[in-house]
């Protein structure tokens, strides 16, 4: 039948590997670090989950008004409407999700939403999600590559050449979904990034030179506005304070106490709003040098972030400061552009398809929060069963 090549052991790449195997295909999964050491496991607040049709209008809606002209329409739908039964089967195959005391789902709203559609794991759910697909690849007849980074793809008359240092691989189909360039971009431009260091810039790069490939807002990316300025280490790599928590009824002060925007007003309003405040001399330094503006944890009532955000309330109460305002700013987070594929992550190339974060003109100009981690589940998904697909013709 032929080998399927997935580049990447992120949720994209996990979900690819799967979706693959379970159609039929020989898999063979590349992962330039350890298996599942991805961004993926780094994903806060949640993801998005709409709760029925109604909601699921709503969230193209949302999206749409969001991302603005160049969202890809017909992907966008495609998407959505492959959210529930992406989730639902994970929920099948035992992803615990924060439920209330009566079994309903707990859902928060973030910025740029119409309604309460953010489940969650605590305020990690990056996390629980990465255990399971990691648990069901290794009970699966997988071949995995560990430390094994991919340089270039290139086409020829048997099948598509994966190649690295490591030896070339010959696939009849490859799934690209090593996550965007969003550390390099942020490192180059002298940017604060929620991101740590990786090497996916080399693979883009590589794939940029392939003349069938066409990208999409190549330049643009996305900041998260609540990046925790303390954190910040010599590389300029920080940690975030989950941005789900705007609904709870924090506000953004500048150093005279002013509100700068509303939390809610979505990502690119309100990481443009901080910005413009800070650079009119309005920030607040901390200790570190580092400037932001207040973030109002003290307007919550006690308990409130231990029971919801036990994560976030661990790391602030190691430093001794978990009833306390944060600074934040915002940081470089993910990349918006990316190669234009078709719905199923098909590109020009024959037997080449990209999934997550890699691609672009699904979000536009800007992600709705919980739809990254959302987008890797669904798009891998999408490009591993169109990949097996493909390998069967």
């Amino acid at each position: 039948m032929g080998v399927v090549a997935i580049i990447g052991s992120g949720a994209a790449g996990l979900q690819a590997a799967l979706a693959a195997h379970r159609n039929g295909a020989e898999v063979v999964l590349c992962s330039d670090r350890g298996l599942g050491q991805s961004n993926s496991v780094l994903a806060q607040g949640g993801m998005q989950y709409p709760s029925n049709e109604k909601s699921e209008q709503f969230l193209v809606n949302d999206m749409k008004a969001a991302g603005g002209r160049t969202t890809d329409l017909a992907r966008l739908r495609l998407f959505v409407s492959q959210i529930r039964p992406t989730v639902a089967e994970l929920m099948s195959a035992g992803l615990e999700l924060d439920r209330h005391d009566d079994g309903s789902l707990v859902r928060r709203r973030a910025g740029g939403m119409s309604e309460d559609r953010v489940v969650t794991a605590g305020d990690r759910i990056g996390a629980p999600v990465m255990r399971l697909l990691l648990r069901q690849v290794r009970a699966a007849d997988i071949e995995v590559l560990e430390h094994h980074t991919v340089d270039d793809i290139s086409l020829r008359k048997d099948g598509l050449i994966v190649a690295s240092d490591s030896g070339d691989i010959v696939a009849k189909a490859v799934v690209v979904a090593t996550g965007g360039c969003a550390w390099s971009w942020a490192s180059s431009h002298d940017q604060p990034t929620s991101n740590p260091r990786n090497g996916n810039g080399h693979l883009i790069t590589a794939l940029s030179a392939h003349s069938e490939l066409h990208m999409i807002d190549h330049d643009v990316f996305q900041y998260q506005p609540f990046g925790d300025v303390r954190s910040l280490d010599e590389a300029g790599v920080g940690k975030l304070i989950p941005e789900s928590i705007a609904s709870a009824g924090v506000r953004i002060l500048d150093r005279t106490g002013a509100e700068v925007v509303d939390p809610l007003a979505g990502r690119r309003v309100v990481a443009a709003a901080m910005q413009e405040r800070i650079r009119a001399g309005l920030g607040i330094r901390s200790d570190n040098g580092s400037e932001g503006l207040r973030l109002t944890l003290s307007d919550l009532r006690e308990g409130w972030i231990k029971r919801y955000y036990p994560t976030l309330h661990r790391r602030l109460a190691a430093q001794g400061v978990a009833r306390e305002d944060q600074i934040v700013a915002p940081f470089v987070h993910y990349q918006l552009g990316g190669f234009a594929v078709r719905s199923d992550g098909a590109t020009a190339i024959p037997g080449l398809y990209l999934a997550g974060e890699v691609t672009g003109g699904l979000h536009g100009h800007n992600r709705l929060m919980g739809n990254g981690l959302t987008d890797a589940l669904v798009n891998g998904r999408l490009a591993g069963h169109a990949a097996a697909k493909f390998v069967r013709r």
